[in-house]
C-alpha cells in the first residue's frame, strides 16, 4: 500500500511557493517580508515562521502540500508586522490599507462562492452530484473506488450511508482504521468507480 510519498515532481514546489503567495495576499506578503529586519527583537515568532515554511518546503518533495495548511501563521506574521511598525507610521499606515483591502477581496470572493453566477461551475459546489448519485442509487448504499473524499461529500449532502475501497497503490485514509466496513458486508452496494462526478455504477451481489 502506498502512502503520501509521491514521486517529486517540480510543480509541488513552484505550486508551494505560488499558494504561499496568495494565502498570505501578494498585497501583504510584502510588508510581512519587510518586518523580517525586526527578527532579533522577534526571533520566537520568527523562528516559528520561518520553521513552518521549511517544514513544508521540505514535505513538497514528498507531494503536494494543500495551501492551508500553513494558514496558522497569519497570527505571528501579523504580529511581527505590527510590531515592525510600532515605530514606523508609514508602513503601519500602508499594512493596514492593505489588510482592509486584502479582508474586503476576501469576503467578496466568499460571496461569490456562496452565490455564484448563473452558469458558472464552482470547484466547491459539490452538493450536486451526490444527490443525483443518490437518486440512482436508491435504497443501496455506495462504495467509492479509491476516493475517500468523495465518500465524505456523498454521505454530507445525501445524508446516505457510503464507504471507500481501495486497492494496494492508493494511500492509507482513516476507513483503513475504521469498522464501518462491516455494516456493508451483508448488503448489495454500488460501487462508483468515477469519484467527483455522477459515474457508471454496478451493483455488486
Amino acid at each position: 500500500m502506498s502512502g503520501r510519498d509521491d514521486p517529486y515532481q517540480l510543480k509541488y514546489t513552484l505550486t508551494y511557493f505560488l499558494n504561499q503567495a496568495v494565502v498570505f495576499s501578494p498585497l501583504l506578503l510584502p510588508f510581512f517580508l519587510r518586518s523580517f529586519a525586526s527578527f532579533r527583537r522577534q526571533k520566537t515568532n520568527g523562528w516559528l515562521i520561518l520553521g513552518f515554511w521549511a517544514f513544508f518546503f521540505y514535505t513538497t518533495f514528498k507531494g503536494h502540500v494543500e495551501p492551508q495548511w500553513t494558514a496558522v501563521l497569519s497570527f505571528p506574521l501579523a504580529m511581527m508586522g505590527l510590531f515592525y511598525g510600532a515605530d514606523r507610521p508609514v508602513f503601519l499606515r500602508q499594512f493596514t490599507r492593505m489588510g482592509w483591502i486584502s479582508a474586503g477581496i476576501l469576503l467578496l470572493a466568499r460571496v461569490v462562492l456562496f452565490f455564484p453566477p448563473e452558469g458558472v461551475k464552482m470547484p466547491f459546489a459539490k452538493k450536486y452530484w451526490p444527490a443525483e448519485l443518490s437518486k440512482i442509487a436508491g435504497t443501496f448504499p455506495v462504495v467509492f473506488h479509491n476516493s475517500y473524499r468523495d465518500v465524505s461529500e456523498y454521505e454530507f449532502y445525501s445524508r446516505k450511508p457510503g464507504y471507500t475501497f481501495t486497492n494496494v497503490f492508493y494511500r492509507p485514509s482513516q476507513f483503513d482504521i475504521w469498522n464501518g466496513k462491516r455494516r456493508f458486508k451483508t448488503k448489495n452496494s454500488f460501487l462508483c468507480c468515477s469519484p467527483g462526478r455522477i459515474p457508471a455504477v454496478e451493483v455488486l451481489c
